[in-house]
């Protein structure tokens, strides 16, 4: 074989090896790591608390099915403006689970995104789904838009693959709920979802 060509094998082998190598190891990025991570700097505006959801219990009615738990709840922007109307649902339970998608951006900061209501009757992967309920012109608009367009290109396509119920690499699943045992939500009483950078969510009552 003539020496260019055993050069050009060569490398080709090495590339493959080390492919393989950093797939194994996690050193190939996904789109996070290689698209919004690379604007760290221009990222300011996702590192401060929000509260990017509001409920409240309407009403827990007995039947002869069980317990059914219905109320509303609503979508804030990060400037506290509301998002379209209320939305209300109803579901089979005695606890009510609200979950949450944690997309981790660096070490310190992650987003956190609204993902369904489910119970302690009914599973996640059938409960309500909510992802799509905060969306303006496909951009998630609990978050404020960034200074960069290219970062505002990115959340739109990780908010899409969210909506599309896709497996997004390093997140994972966070819910609050109620709890029979500690105390549960108080019929009527509004309710905020507080969210912090750290990926840390709580339920705080509305004054």
């Amino acid at each position: 074989m003539p020496k260019g060509k055993i050069i050009v094998v060569a490398l080709i082998i090495t590339i493959s090896l080390l492919a393989i190598f950093f797939v194994k190891n996690g050193f190939i990025s996904n789109f996070l790591d290689k698209k919004i991570v690379m604007y760290e700097k221009n990222i300011d505006e996702l590192k401060k608390e929000y509260y990017p959801m509001h409920f409240a219990i309407t009403e827990k009615k007995q039947n002869i099915n069980g317990q059914t738990i219905s109320g509303r709840f609503v979508f804030f922007t990060a400037n506290n403006e509301r998002i379209g109307e209320p939305h209300s649902f109803k579901i089979m339970g005695n606890e009510l689970f609200f979950d949450f998608v944690v997309v981790p951006i660096t070490a310190n900061l992650k987003m956190v995104f609204p993902y369904s209501i489910f119970s302690d009757i009914i599973a996640p992967d059938n409960g309500i789904f909510i992802a799509p309920l905060y969306t303006q012109n496909g951009y998630p608009s609990i978050f404020e838009k960034q200074q960069n367009e290219n970062i505002n290109k990115e959340i739109s396509v990780l908010y899409a693959e969210i909506c599309a119920k896709k497996n997004i690499k390093n997140a994972y699943g966070n819910a609050v709920h109620d709890t029979t045992k500690l105390g549960s939500f108080i019929i009527g009483q509004e309710y905020r979802i507080l969210v912090h950078p750290s990926g840390g969510i709580e339920i705080v009552p509305v004054e």
